[in-house]
Parts: structure tokens; sequence; C-alpha cells
């Protein structure tokens, strides 16, 4: 897991096992979006996109940030929507927290997320989610 010097496109891929299956990780941060792909099938599944809802109390602790996602190719779950919402929670936290060290205000970009997991479990989430949270200092 390294970033290419030679690409100006800040990417990672990485693997993890979740839910005892090999999970395919790619990590992508572009100018006005993060990317991230999580697979158990090498290849992409349903893509959604998470947006910070800005409206709400001013103040908001990070457990009362609204995520708005919606998915704009391929199928429509459930379980995706609770995945993408989770994964852009990670990224929020990792986010809100370097810009903290650096003393920069912080700014949330959409996270558009492509999904194609076979099971679906609150402890493969959990899986999920610490495997990224190890991992997100190296992109976002």
């Amino acid at each position: 897991m390294e970033l290419n010097a030679r690409n100006p496109l800040q990417s990672v891929s990485f693997s993890g096992i979740v839910d005892a299956l090999n999970t395919d990780i790619v990590c992508c941060a572009f100018s006005d979006y993060n990317f991230i792909i999580v697979t158990h099938y090498q290849k992409p599944g349903s893509f959604l996109r998470v947006t910070v809802n800005e409206s709400g109390p001013v103040g908001r602790s990070d457990s009362d940030t609204i995520f708005s996602t919606k998915v704009v190719c391929g199928v429509d779950h459930d379980y995706d929507h609770v995945y993408a919402r989770a994964i852009a929670q990670s990224v929020a936290k990792h986010v809100k927290e370097k810009a903290k060290v650096a003393g920069i205000p912080v700014t949330h970009k959409p996270l558009l997320c492509s999904l194609a997991l076979k099971e679906h479990s609150k402890d493969a989430l959990k899986e999920l989610c610490d495997i990224l949270k190890d991992k997100l200092i190296h992109i976002f």
C-alpha cells in the first residue's frame, strides 16, 4: 500500500478480511470528491453518492452529523445505504481529526462509494470500518 508519486491522482488500494472473505478496497481523492470501492468480487458494484447534510444545529457532534445517500448506478438495497453511511462517517471523522491537527477548517467532500459485497452483517460492517480507520491516514 503506497501512494504513487508519479501519478497526480491520490489513490491507495489494499485488501483486508471482512466477514472471513478477502475484501479489496480502493480509495481515491479527487479535488471535488472522495471515492471508495469495497468489493468481494474484484469489480465495482452499486454506486452510492453520500453527502453531508449541512443544515442542522451549529456545533453538533460527529454522532449528530446527517448523511444523505443516493444510488446513482446499480441496485438500490437498504444495506448498501447503511454501509455507505458508515464509511462516510469514518471518512468524515478522519478528515475532522486531520483538519484539527493542521489547524484548518473542516470541509466535507461528497463521497462516491461502490459496494459489491457477498454478505452484510453488523459484524462485517464493524470489521470494514476498523480496516478503513487504519488506512484512511494514507489518503484522505
